[in-house]
């Protein structure tokens, strides 16, 4: 007969919806006999009096726990150590509640001295190790582990010889019928707790090796040497809730309970992450530098780099100045991601509402680009007028402003006396006063390339909430625009800086480039419209083209991360006082002006290709302004191109209008 205790405790747990396999009683743990069918099936009322009324004496009990059994879960501690320590830390998480509701509901003592929690949840998963540590010999100690679906655990009152100690599980409080069910996000906050506890491999470099090898050297080594987590964290809404044997806990923003992350755990000066609503990976080690880079530069290590130099972190070797590019990351630094990391990542980035519908997104560096005369400036002010008083652009009400917002106005070509009488006379033609959200910078002597202009900037845009930079043009406050790539990165990095500690959007007013005299200038023509490599760091191109009747053109064009919006066709009415820029949708009539003109130019190219536009206007008796538009107009669709050669382009037909391809 097996022993009373046991087999009241057996018909307890099967009456509960539990599946009961009993242990072997060898000291092995193991379930008795063949056990997997029971993994998805429980044992008939049969099978179980068998089990527990056989001859001899069956002291063991063991549950099968998954959706066999209601969906059970097992907690369990394996030492008792790491159980008081956990019960303190709740308490310091506000999970002293969830942990009390297990405590009574089920838990019971093993023969080393560990503890189990027995809960029901509609998510749970197989058995996870959530916490581990290093042992001897290479081999690792389990301290915090579930059993879940298809896992086998041993209960009280088990005792004999189903432990290979001898010693018996004691039930300390609850029941069967007492397990509690616990919602996913409580269990959730469970486990995150218990990571928290797991101790990794020693990280590659150390806080004091930091210290010892890179103070003076790159920013990001000497950030990490010398800034607190606090300094790192906090800045960003995370909160310091217990330090226990220099290791802190933190809780992260949004979240009223448990813990999210370590730092310092087994004296790495890292960060250990457990949460999954961060934008950081579960389970690895982050530097401060990391840290700082991820969630101040959207994970933008050279702006990153870029933004400590300026704050006197780091000093390259040679007196050189600014962050060494060249020179790999540090230990814990994060520069390539998981591929569904980092998908999740841009996911779980907020939505940024645009500006101006259709026109101007809410981030990014828009780039505003046309030859002189065109109007560009007038754009960008009406642009200015538009956002700070949610008027919509040019009078469309397609192009709608959400909300009014705050901008930035900065110029070194025109003084602040131009600058006042266009917005004056234009906040006029808008029938408004000059909104107190516009800010202007005037002839102040801004320098893009001066860091200390640079920081100023940032401090400036972040202390007044500003969501709209331009500069007009750019290459009045930058040296390096005209140049190749190379010498443009350092505007490009702070560029990037600046979206990514203050948040605003970018408009970049750009002349753009002319080939040299007497070069051939076999580019595209959307790319000799770039302005050299400014093209290449613009999020959204908009390029201004004159029109043979003397309207412009405004036509969104080669967008990175959206289809180009439709274009706009602007008139400018000019009167006592006031200045109005004038929208019509590109439709209709308002393109199709030059139709006639563009199918005799294509005519004309096809039998005398390699023409200058000034012979196809002297051929066709054409206006020259109107057939330098019109061919304009086809390059940009791709239906001519032209070479450099002395002072003119010569035309020619592309594509599939083109049977061969011209000489170079």
């Amino acid at each position: 007969m097996a022993d009373e205790i046991v087999l009241a405790a057996a018909r307890d747990a099967y009456a509960n919806g539990l599946c009961v396999v009993p242990p072997a009683q060898d000291g092995s743990k193991r379930p008795l006999g063949e056990w997997k069918a029971y993994q998805t099936e429980r044992p008939t009322r049969e099978r179980m009096r068998e089990w527990y009324s056989e001859d001899g004496t069956r002291t063991g009990l063991g549950l099968v726990c998954g959706a066999v059994s209601r969906n059970l879960e097992a907690f369990e501690f394996d030492d008792a150590p790491t159980y008081e320590a956990f019960l303190e830390l709740a308490h310091q998480a506000e999970l002293g509640g969830l942990v009390e509701c297990l405590q009574r509901g089920y838990s019971e003592r093993t023969p080393s001295g560990g503890v189990h929690w027995l809960y029901f949840c509609d998510e749970i998963a197989g058995n996870l190790k959530l916490a581990t540590r290093p042992a001897s010999g290479g081999l690792v100690d389990t301290l915090i582990e579930t059993r879940g679906e298809g896992g086998y655990m041993i209960v009280a009152p088990s005792h004999g010889a189903v432990h290979p100690s001898g010693r018996p599980y004691v039930l300390e409080a609850g029941g069967f019928s007492s397990i509690p069910t616990l919602l996913p996000e409580e269990r959730r906050e469970l486990h995150q707790l218990a990571r928290a506890f797991h101790v990794g491999e020693p990280p590659a470099e150390t806080r004091r090796q930091a210290t010892e090898q890179h103070r003076g050297g790159r920013p990001g080594d000497d950030y990490n040497a010398r800034a607190s987590w606090g300094e790192t964290l906090e800045p960003h809404g995370w909160r310091a809730i217990f330090t226990r044997a220099d290791v802190t806990y933190w809780r992260r923003p949004g979240k009223a309970v448990g813990v999210s992350a370590t730092t310092n755990y087994g004296g790495s000066d890292l960060l250990i992450n457990f949460s999954t609503s961060v934008p950081l990976e579960t389970g690895r080690g982050y530097s401060k530098f990391s840290v700082y880079a991820l969630l101040g530069h959207g994970g933008d290590f050279s702006a990153a780099a870029l933004a400590l130099a300026q704050l006197g972190y780091g000093e390259p070797p040679g007196g050189a100045s600014g962050p060494s590019d060249a020179e790999p990351p540090a230990a814990g630094d994060e520069w390539a991601l998981k591929a569904p990391l980092l998908l999740a990542r841009l996911a779980a980035r907020p939505v940024v509402p645009p500006l101006v519908v259709d026109f101007l997104p809410g981030d990014g560096n828009t780039l505003l680009h046309s030859q002189p005369r065109e109007w560009k400036t007038l754009i960008a002010l009406h642009v200015q007028l538009a956002v700070t008083t949610a008027t919509p652009l040019f009078g469309l009400p397609r192009l709608a402003v959400p909300i009014a917002r705050r901008a930035l106005y900065v110029t070194e070509e025109d003084g602040a006396a131009r600058t006042a009488e266009r917005l004056s006379r234009m906040a006029a033609g808008l029938g408004r006063a000059l909104p107190d959200d516009l800010f202007v910078a005037a002839g102040s002597g801004v320098s893009l390339d001066d860091p200390a202009w640079q920081s100023r900037l940032i401090a400036f845009v972040k202390a007044e909430s500003i969501a709209l930079v331009t500069f007009d043009p750019l290459r009045s406050l930058s040296a390096c625009v005209d140049q190749g790539p190379k010498e443009l990165r350092p505007l490009a990095l702070y560029f990037r800086r600046l979206l990514g500690e203050t948040g605003c959007a970018i408009l970049a007013v750009h002349h753009d480039s002319k080939p040299q005299p007497g070069v051939a200038d076999l580019r595209r023509l959307p790319q000799r419209a770039s302005g050299g490599a400014v093209f290449s760091i613009a999020d959204q191109p908009i390029a201004v083209d004159a029109l043979s009747d003397g309207r412009r053109l405004v036509r969104p064009t080669a967008w990175k991360f959206a289809p180009d919006p439709p274009p706009v066709v602007l008139t400018l009415e000019a009167g006592d006082g006031y200045l109005r820029l004038v929208g019509a949708e590109a439709d209709g009539a308002t393109v199709t002006s030059n139709v006639d003109v563009a199918e005799h130019v294509l005519a004309y190219l096809a039998e005398h290709p390699r023409t200058s536009g000034r012979a196809v206007a002297d051929a066709l008796k054409r206006r020259r302004e109107t057939v330098a538009a019109v061919l304009k107009e086809l390059a940009l669709k791709g239906q001519v191109d032209s070479v450099r050669k002395g002072s003119a382009d010569l035309w020619f037909l592309c594509g599939p209008l083109s049977g061969s391809q011209p000489e170079p």
